[in-house]
């Protein structure tokens, strides 16, 4: 072959390579634009999700709703209403309890209360609605309980106690306002 004609052939091969890498380059620059653009969608739609959660969270918060507007009460302690189980680790001495449910037995709820204002021998009363007390209800009281877990109430019930010893025992409503009243 002559030099003119290998010029023209070696001419010809770097205008194929040129078209090759230009074409090469070219497909990296779309592919470098197509994965901008995909991380402009999503960036997009996540700052959209965060928008719509937020107007959201501002729209319930702001409805004006009672339930959202609670305002904490203060807790209230009672020194004279305890739980039976605590009947037998009370530490004063000498002292009453009255195991009733305060919303049906009111003629013992009213003595209990007369009984307090008067200030004599301590009086705890225990609320048997409570479902704290519930394992304490039974068909059958145990008018001699030396510990919590004997302790069986049927009805309105006073024990007084002397330390940790059960000294007297009372059941019924109408007993336990005489009781309390003399």
């Amino acid at each position: 072959m002559s030099k003119g004609k290998r010029g023209l052939s070696n001419n010809k091969k770097r205008k194929e390579r040129l078209e090759r890498e230009r074409e090469k380059i070219e497909e990296v620059g779309i592919s470098f634009t197509e994965g901008i653009w995909n991380k402009v969608f999503v960036a997009v739609g996540v700052v959209c999700f965060i928008l719509v959660f937020y107007l959201l969270t501002l729209y319930l918060t702001s409805k004006g709703d009672t339930n959202y507007n609670v305002t904490p009460e203060e807790a209230v302690f009672s020194y004279t209403e305890i739980l039976a189980g605590r009947s037998f680790s009370i530490s004063d001495g000498e002292y009453l309890v009255v195991y009733y449910n305060t919303q049906e037995d009111t003629s013992v709820d009213d003595a209990v209360h007369t009984y307090r204002n008067a200030n004599k021998m301590d009086l705890y009363s225990v609320d048997m609605n409570d479902p704290l007390n519930t394992k304490y209800k039974s068909e059958e009281a145990n008018t001699n309980p030396t510990k919590a877990s004997e302790l069986k109430i049927n009805g309105p019930t006073l024990i007084r106690f002397n330390g940790s010893t059960v000294e007297e025992y009372i059941e019924g409503a109408e007993k336990i306002t005489d009781y309390l009243n003399k």
